[in-house]
């Protein structure tokens, strides 16, 4: 169950490259019914979700993917996912901690600005 669970994590990576993101989620849910632990296909379920706007679901993801999988680019997307949804405070909170875990992290200095700037604003 784990190697077709692989499987289909590397086609629906393939599928999520080539921006087939329905099929990349078709198949990243296969997996899972094969595999329901594997933290690396709830994380790719989760961008793919996110990529089609789904956000609760793919923040569901995220939330199934760190019980089991820990990367600093999980933790972006959850970020991300929460910056979409409006949840401004706890989207800085993750891509701080994604900063903490992966100093070399460019690209969430200026979401973090952005944020940190928006909540100075507020009264």
């Amino acid at each position: 169950r784990r190697a077709w669970a692989e499987r289909d994590y590397e086609r629906g990576i393939n599928l999520e490259s080539r921006g087939d993101w329905q099929g990349a989620e078709q198949v990243d849910r296969r997996g899972l019914s094969q595999a329901p632990q594997n933290g690396k296909l709830h994380f790719a379920l989760a961008r793919v979700l996110y990529l089609q706007q789904e956000y609760q679901p793919a923040l569901s993801e995220a939330e199934l993917a760190e019980a089991t999988y820990s990367d600093s680019h999980l933790v972006v997307l959850k970020a991300r996912i929460l910056d979409r949804m409006g949840r401004g405070a706890q989207a800085l909170e993750n891509y701080r901690r994604a900063l903490r875990l992966d100093p070399t992290l460019r690209t969430v200095r200026p979401d973090i600005e952005r944020l940190e700037e928006s909540q100075r604003a507020q009264p």
